[in-house]
């Protein structure tokens, strides 16, 4: 699956991610979290209703513009990693809230843009 970044950098506390927002982005996210964070959680649906009549429903990408979601995980060198995904128009930001080497080591693992 391709997806064109767009800028990429990093901070003391925090590293950023720029990418295309297209129709392989869900699923490239999923990618993204299950090797860099080993997140298990379902990244391509959201949840419909209330209570027990709660469904889960595929994400439409082209209705997620100016929406934010966070995902929170524990990383073996990094306790309360953090992942905060913006989504624009064409665009999605990504935030990644971990210690240098957790990011050195997430960075190595999820080096596959534009492959």
């Amino acid at each position: 699956m391709k997806i064109k970044l767009y800028g990429i950098g990093n901070e003391k506390d925090y590293s950023f991610i720029i990418v295309e927002k297209n129709a392989n982005f869900l699923r490239w996210l999923a990618n993204f979290l299950d090797k860099g964070f080993d997140y298990r959680g379902d990244v391509e649906t959201k949840e419909t209703g209330v209570g027990v009549n709660c469904e889960p429903q595929a994400k439409n990408i082209e209705e997620y513009v100016d929406k934010h979601e966070t995902y929170k995980m524990y990383h073996n060198r990094n306790k309360d990693m953090r992942v905060d995904v913006f989504y624009g128009k064409d665009r999605v930001f990504i935030t990644i809230y971990a210690n240098d080497n957790a990011w050195k080591d997430i960075l190595e693992e999820t080096t596959e843009f534009g492959k």
